[in-house]
């Protein structure tokens, strides 16, 4: 089963460049020993907003939403903007948009 896999995933790559000698490029780059190089799997500023993240969701881990109980003695104008500032944050570095995959068939 797993070498059915695998030669389909090579067939798809093959089928799916637009010549053999783009296939050929990354078949070569599959295989090249740049795999033992270790990606940046978190990013410093995904790390740091994660961690903020969770620690808004451990202090308001017993109500319904995690920022209910947390900002709600706060005024008004005070917590929309909190809520503001998140919501910017989010789509600040939310980074690009992509494409799903089977719109490009």
């Amino acid at each position: 089963m797993s070498s059915t896999f695998i030669l389909v995933a090579l067939a798809l790559v093959i089928f799916r460049a637009d010549s053999i000698i783009h296939a050929y490029a990354y078949l070569s780059k599959i295989f090249s020993f740049s795999v033992i190089n270790y990606p940046e799997l978190l990013p410093k500023k995904t790390l740091l907003f994660l961690i903020g993240f969770i620690i808004i969701e451990w202090f308001g881990r017993k109500g319904e939403y995690s920022i209910e109980k947390l900002f709600n003695s706060w005024t008004r104008p005070l917590r929309w903007g909190v809520y503001y500032i998140l919501i910017f944050i989010i789509f600040y570095f939310s980074g690009k948009g992509q494409d799903f995959i089977y719109f490009q068939f």
